[in-house]
This record gives structure tokens, C-alpha cells and sequence, in this order.
């Protein structure tokens, strides 16, 4: 899925590798920080909230059972039969849009002070990146990272007036200045990083890849003590143009799954509906947290998944509905959302809240689906992996469900254990969910659009029904037209089609057939073909024998001949046979007379191209035997491919009158 024409994606094996490439690259600050402290700054952070701080309760058992599914991971892992080798290759990609994942560092004594958002776009700063984006960012295969800035100018604003426009920074060709995510309040370094740390978690890094899209654009001039500073917002109302590029380049870089933790109001919806993708990618975006009954977009979409943000009840082992999170019927699950912890600007860890923090959560159960499901390339699985499946798949079946206290309505609440274990194809009711009527037919064939004359043509081919997430009980019907005239060919789902030997435009077309045979649901394009004459080099040389010879011997007479049957009648064929190199006779057939034995070469030229096969013809005396042979066979003739094969091969044929010779050519 994934994804022919998109970029290939190799990626650095280990830790050391990356290592040396990040200091030589100038990403890091001059003092450094080691790649594998992520965890110990996260669990450093941890040991400073008090005790009867709820700290990371979302990942608990109750709750997105991280543990639990770092179990079925392994288990996956350890598994010959899941196919860990091709997602390396070609990993599950996460597309996070949002405000960035760099930071800035005072370049005066390095002391970690993240400057103003202004700043970042002037010189005289040191950029790195949150030690939790080591080893799970996106890179083509000669090591660069792949990422995005869709934001090449930023508005600064005074309220709704534009003091001035300037240029983002980017395409610097150093992804922690490009990416720097310059908002008060680290959205895109805590969003994308929520991604990250359960990639590490779960110990996904080879085979879940992020894939970061800056796309904020504003700095709101505010005056605070008489000082003037500028807020980079990550703003809700981001334009169309910049989504337009990003989900596009998101596309284009082989992205699996779209994390938009950003909301619009209604008035953008068409702006937001991403309908091109829809069957490409799986979209997730946050509801929004005006803690109101609010249509928002993306996520009321038909193709997003749309977040809700639910906290830890009162009652351990409990969840509801955050009070502030928007909500509806137009949204899918609700994930944890309150006091998450994730990577921040300065480059520690902190805690943030709404369904812009739940969105990435979701967005990693949907990666998640696709890990399970690929990895076993179907095995088990009765119907084709989609976008529509992973969606529902993401969404369904959840284990626990969290109360709405504003509505008193329940709504799933995220597990990713369940993601990773639930039995969906088993599951009537979801096959129904995801599972719809045919709209009609693709035929799947060899691409082959031109047949020869006279040969052995045979294709199979395969209906496949579109929607990929739709179903039949009924049976397949095909025919071929030429003409407006329409041939039958048979019954099924898989049918091999002897092509006509008939000069000619075909089209093979099918459709559904229910029980009293009646036609409905037809192909979406027909099966285009054509049959043409053959050439003389398309045609192998008959040996006509006389019946009751044992083998060729002096005297006899041996007749060759290049069938004409199927050459176009419309061209005069010269054709020039060749006795030991020395020319012997001309016309379509050819009588052989051996005068005495010996071995003899029998080629022949077409319209001054040789023929690409050559005959070495044994011939015995009148009084010589050949050796004992198995009851009806002969042997005689040997057929060599010119300039193919080297050496003599024995050819065996059946006694009968006219023996085809078997032609090497390209064994």
C-alpha cells in the first residue's frame, strides 16, 4: 500500500551509524547530547512529579495497555511467519502535520534558553532535535531525512493586521532549522513526539517511520509588560493552500497515515475533505476542545477519523469525555488527551492537553493495523487490507467504552492492545461495518496487448471487485467482443482465456451474475487486445517424416518446411535454406537428400534475417542401425538456438507422420 512510483525508503540499522551521521551533519549543539537518553530524561521527568500525580496513566492496562501490546509485538517479531523483512524495506509511514519538531538553543554559553519565535528566523541560533526523534524520522535511501516546511512565509500579525510578511525558514538543507517548531507552546515537538515515543516503546523503529510537516505560518504580536513579543501560533485556521501541499507531499512520500492535530470550522470543510486521498491514506484529526456538541474539520470528515479527548475517571480503571473536549456523533473515538506526557521546545519532557495530544495516539493505533495486517500479507484474513478497513479497524472493537458527561452517550475509547488482537475478520458485525455492495469489476491480466498468430495463447484472468471493501455471494460472467459481436467464455472468478487465432481488436469484458443469470455490476474497463499476423521468426519449422523411419539415413528424402499458415498473405517471403553453410534450396519447403552419411547443419534465411534456429540432422549409411530406442520413438534431429545454446541437444519425438520440431530458442 503501499505504493508503486513513491519514494523508496531504506533505513540506517543501527544507533552508532545515525550517530555519526547527526554530529557530522551540525545538527546537534556544540556540547552534544547522546541519542539514547530519551528515556532517561523521560523517566528523569517522571521522578519530579509528586507521588499522587496521575504521571502516564494513559498507558496503563485500562487504558492503551502499551505493555500488553509491547507483548504482541514481540510475539509478531519472533513469528517466522510474519514478514518483518518487507516492512523494513518498506516501513509503515506516520505523516505528522503540525508546527514543527526542532528547537532553538542561546547560542551565548549554550545554556538550552529557547529564544523567541521571531528569532528563529535570524541568524545566531544553534538548532537540534528532541533526542525522542532518533531513529524514527523518515529517510530516503541515501540517509537523508525527508521532511517538509509547506509554510515559505510567515504573516507577523497585530491582532488581525499583517505588520509584516517574511521568510520561513526553509530548505536549508538542516532539518532542525527547517522543521524548528517555534510555538509558545511546543505543539508539533509534544504531538509529534507522542508518535514517537510509543514507536520506541513498542520497539517499532525500524518499522514505523514518521514522517514531519511544518505547516504554521502566523506570529501574533502581543504586548506583555510593555515588551512586545511574538507568539508563533500553530493556528486552526490553517489555509488550504498549505494543507493542499502537505497532504500531497505526504502522499508522495509513501505516508500511510495522516496525524492532523488542527481544527477548522465548517466553512472549511470542503478545504479539508482530502477526497483524492481518501482511498490512499488514513486520515485522523483532532475534534477540537471548545467542549461543545461542534462540528470541526477535518475531523467530522467522512474519510477522518475524527478525535475526542477522555481523561482518568474517578474511579481507577475508569474513563469520560474531557469536559473541554469537542464532541458529536460526526467524531469516532475518543483518546487520552489530559496530562500527556511528551518531548518539549527546551528539550526535556511536559505535560499538555486536548485532542490535539489525543490525535497521535490514534494516528499510531492506525499504524499499528497495518503493522499487524501486513506483516502477514493477509494470512488469515478474508478480505484485502484497506484504508477503509485500518480506519474501522482503529475504531472498532475496543475493549472499554468512555462516558460522554455531557451527553451521557459512551463512545469507544482507544486500546491499542486491541488494535493488535482483536479478531476482526472473525467479527460478523464488523466485516458488515466495513463490507458494502460491488459498484463494479476490475480486471486483473498479464499486460499483454498483443498476441501472435498461431501460437499457443493462453491468459488468465482475475476479477476483483471494486470497492476493494465490498462482497458477493453471486458468480462472475465473461465474454470477449470483436466486431459489436459478443463470445462467451465462461464462469468465475479466475479464468484462464484461450485467445481467438483470428487477426483482430478484442475486448474481454465481465460482470456480476445472480442466480437466474442475469447480468449486473460490470467491469470498469474492459481487457483491451489485438491478434496480428505472425512473423517467420515467431513460427518454428515443421519436420515432416515419412512414416516408418527409424532415423535419417543416405538416400532418403526429408522435407522441412515454414508453415505459412499464419504469416501475413500480404508479404512475399524469401526464404533461403543452407546445407552445412552452403545454400541448398529456396521456397517455404525444402527437401533434405542426404547423398552419404555424416552430420549435417540445416539453417535457413526470412527476407534476409536468419531464423533463429539451426537443425543438426545424423545420418547413417543404408546398412547402419541406429542404436536400440524405446518402442515409437526416433531419434534424428537436434535443435539448436543460434547464438543461444551452446553444445547438442537430443531431441526425442513420437513417431507419427508429420513431427513438429521443438524449437530452444531461450531455454
Amino acid at each position: 500500500m503501499k505504493k508503486q512510483g513513491r519514494l523508496t525508503k531504506i533505513w540506517t540499522a543501527t544507533l552508532l551509524c545515525l550517530s555519526v551521521l547527526l554530529l557530522f551533519s551540525g545538527i546537534f549543539s556544540p556540547t552534544g547530547v547522546a541519542l539514547a537518553d530519551w528515556q532517561d530524561e523521560y523517566d528523569a521527568y517522571l521522578s519530579t512529579l509528586q507521588s499522587g500525580d496521575k504521571k502516564d496513566w494513559y498507558l496503563g492496562e485500562d487504558y492503551l495497555n502499551v505493555s500488553g501490546a509491547k507483548a504482541i509485538v514481540d510475539k509478531f517479531l519472533q513469528d517466522p511467519n510474519f514478514d518483518k523483512e518487507s516492512l523494513k524495506e518498506d516501513p509503515i509511514v506516520i505523516a505528522v502535520i503540525d508546527s514543527g519538531i526542532g528547537f532553538a538553543f542561546n547560542v551565548e554559553g549554550n545554556t538550552g534558553t529557547p529564544l523567541d519565535p521571531l528569532s528563529v528566523y535570524q541568524e545566531g541560533a544553534t538548532y537540534k532535535l528532541h533526542p525522542i526523534f532518533d531513529d524514527v524520522l523518515l529517510k530516503d535511501d541515501q540517509g537523508n531525512y525527508i521532511y517538509k516546511n509547506v509554510a515559505k512565509t510567515v504573516d507577523v500579525k497585530d491582532g488581525s493586521k499583517v505588520l509584516q510578511t517574511i521568510n520561513a525558514v526553509t530548505d536549508s538543507g538542516n532539518i532542525a532549522l527547517d522543521l524548528v517548531d517555534n510555538t509558545s507552546n511546543d505543539h508539533g515537538t509534544h504531538v509529534t513526539g507522542t508518535v514517537a515515543m510509543l514507536i520506541h516503546m513498542l520497539g517499532l523503529e525500524d518499522y514505523v517511520k514518521i514522517l514531519p510537516i511544518k505547516a504554521n505560518s502566523i506570529l501574533s504580536k502581543e504586548i506583555n509588560s510593555g515588551k512586545t513579543d511574538y507568539l508563533a501560533a500553530y493556528t486552526n485556521s490553517a489555509s488550504e493552500p498549505l494543507m493542499t501541499e502537505a497532504v500531497k507531499f505526504a502522499y508522495d512520500n509513501g505516508a500511510d497515515v495522516v496525524s492532523m492535530s488542527l481544527s477548522a470550522k465548517e466553512g472549511l470543510k470542503e478545504a479539508f475533505s482530502f477526497v483524492d486521498y481518501a482511498d490512499k491514506m488514513v486520515f485522523v484529526a483532532a475534534a477540537g476542545n471548545t467542549g461543545t456538541n461542534t462540528k470541526t474539520y477535518p475531523a467530522a470528515s467522512d474519510n477522518v477519523i475524527g478525535v475526542m479527548n477522555y481523561d482518568q475517571g474517578t474511579i481507577q480503571g475508569t474513563s469520560q469525555l474531557s469536559s473541554k473536549s469537542t464532541y458529536g456523533s460526526y467524531y469516532d473515538i475518543a483518546a487520552p488527551g489530559s496530562a500527556i506526557i511528551s518531548s518539549i521546545n527546551s528539550g526535556g519532557y511536559a505535560k499538555r492537553n486536548g485532542t490535539s495530544m489525543a490525535t497521535p495516539m490514534v494516528a499510531f493505533a492506525s499504524a499499528l493495523g497495518y503493522f499487524r495486517y501486513r506483516g502477514y500479507n493477509g494470512y488469515g484474513a478474508n478480505i484485502e487490507l484497506t484504508v477503509d478497513v485500518v480506519r474501522n479497524m482503529t475504531t472498532y472493537g475496543v475493549s472499554h467504552k468512555t462516558s460522554n458527561v455531557l451527553v451521557t452517550k459512551q463512545v469507544p475509547a482507544l486500546s491499542l492492545l486491541d488494535v493488535l488482537t482483536y479478531n476482526f475478520y472473525g467479527d460478523i458485525n464488523f466485516v458488515n461495518k466495513i463490507m458494502g455492495d460491488p459498484t463494479g469489476v476490475k480486471i486483473q491480466a498479464e499486460q499483454i496487448t498483443e498476441f501472435k498468430l498461431g501460437k499457443d495463447n493462453k491468459i488468465t484472468l482475475t476479477g476483483k471487485l471494486a470497492p476493494t471493501n465490498s462482497r458477493t455471494e453471486d458468480n462472475l460472467y465473461w465474454w470477449y467482443e470483436t466486431g459489436g459481436v459478443e463470445h462467451p467464455i465462461g464462469y468465475g472468478w479466475s479464468i484462464e482465456f484461450e485467445v481467438p487465432n483470428q487477426i483482430g481488436m478484442y475486448q474481454v469484458k465481465c460482470s456480476i451474475v445472480n442466480s437466474n443469470n442475469e447480468k449486473y455490476c460490470y467491469s470498469i474497463s474492459p481487457y483491451e487486445f489485438s491478434v496480428v499476423y505472425s512473423t517467420p521468426n515467431d513460427l518454428e519449422v515443421e519436420f515432416v517424416q515419412e512414416e516408418g523411419f527409424d532415423t535419417f539415413k543416405e538416400g532418403g528424402t526429408y522435407t522441412f518446411k515454414l508453415p505459412t499458415d499464419y504469416l501475413n498473405p500480404n508479404v512475399t517471403y524469401d526464404v533461403v535454406w543452407y546445407v552445412n553453410g552452403v545454400e541448398a534450396g529456396r521456397g517455404t519447403t525444402f527437401d533434405f537428400v542426404p547423398k552419404e552419411c555424416g552430420e549435417y547443419e540445416i539453417s535457413l534465411i526470412v527476407n534476409g534475417q536468419p531464423h533463429p534456429e539451426t537443425y543438426q540432422v545424423t545420418v547413417l549409411s543404408q546398412n547402419q542401425s541406429a542404436q536400440p530406442l524405446p518402442t515409437g520413438l526416433v531419434v534424428g534431429i537436434v535443435v539448436i538456438a543460434t547464438g543461444g545454446l551452446a553444445g547438442i541437444i537430443l531431441l526425442v519425438v513420437k513417431l507419427v507422420k508429420h513431427v513438429q520440431v521443438t524449437n530452444s530458442q531461450g531455454k
